[in-house]
């Protein structure tokens, strides 16, 4: 079936361009124009083509999460067709699945749907399960940290190991040990094994305004679990000042400045020499924009 033939050699180019290289992403519209048709095809003969062409279809339903990645119906597909076909699939399409489905359930979870880390190791079980490895360098950094960071919140810190150990030679070269290492500080952080924070966090680059963030924002919370107040202070007005300058829209600077004022206050108190009022004390309480909310939160309650 030549028209078969066609979308399948479509649909596949795409996805491999977008599996390499996510800045295509921005550049779909413009490069992609030959393909709109043939999404609308598939889309209405969905039935039809899911059942005669699963493989066109498994295509489709990546493409579609790589072009709208807000839009979790094509995951939840996707996952129950590889749930029930797993082992009939090809070992190469099925790799190609998982990966797509991998990197969507990251940038999920990075854009904080703390739900989506179940997923991730869902697709990591699937693959230990028919024994698939990746290959190449496909793995954001920042998706990277936000895995170990939900997995050591959740309590997991053998799982945080394994991923680690599993996904990390999938880095882009410059960022892997700065990546594993702010992994690593984020574990020991977790583990209150502070000296072993500042230590890992030695080793890590400030290769971008995320990596200095999160960087800096572990540092100050180990300062402030130490009462290091030369250290802290330091850090905070470091940190206040990079913010001030040109940060990305992407960053959420709202949120990095009230944790730096809210640990501010709170180290002061906890210092002695002041009290926790009232009326802050429900600021923090009721901000729901803070970065690190959580440990924020952890640490006010200690003060009361």
């Amino acid at each position: 079936n030549m028209k078969m033939e066609f979308i399948t050699v479509s649909l596949s180019s795409i996805n491999v361009i977008l599996n390499i290289d996510g800045s295509f992403k921005d550049k779909y519209d413009e490069y992609s124009w030959h393909i709109r048709d043939v999404l609308d095809y598939i889309d209405k003969n969905r039935r039809t083509i899911k059942k005669k062409y699963l493989t066109v279809y498994i295509f489709f339903l990546s493409l579609n999460m790589h072009i709208g990645k807000d839009d979790e119906k094509n995951f939840l597909e996707l996952k129950n067709i590889i749930k029930q076909q797993k082992d009939k699939l090809s070992r190469n399409i099925l790799r190609h699945a998982l990966l797509v489905m991998f990197n969507y359930a990251m940038y999920r979870l990075h854009s904080g749907e703390g739900k989506f880390i179940k997923e991730v190791f869902w697709v990591d079980d699937v693959l230990n399960e028919r024994r698939i490895s990746f290959y190449g360098e496909f793995v954001n950094p920042d998706y990277f940290y936000s895995v170990v960071e939900n997995t050591v919140v959740s309590g997991d810190i053998q799982r945080a190991e394994e991923f680690i150990k599993s996904y990390s030679k999938f880095l882009p070269k410059e960022y892997r040990e700065s990546s594993v290492y702010l992994s690593r500080a984020r574990m020991d952080f977790e583990c209150n094994e502070f000296d072993k924070v500042l230590n890992d966090l030695l080793k890590v680059e400030n290769l971008d305004t995320y990596y200095y963030l999160i960087h800096k924002s572990l540092l100050l919370s180990t300062y402030y679990e130490l009462g290091n107040e030369e250290g802290f202070e330091l850090t905070r007005d470091t940190v206040n000042k990079y913010l001030k300058r040109n940060t990305p829209d992407y960053i959420d600077k709202s949120g990095y400045s009230k944790y730096l004022k809210y640990l501010g206050r709170m180290m002061t108190v906890k210092r002695g020499r002041g009290l926790l009022k009232k009326d802050f004390i429900e600021e923090v309480n009721k901000e729901k924009n803070v970065f690190n909310k959580v440990w924020v939160n952890k640490k006010l309650k200690e003060l009361q």
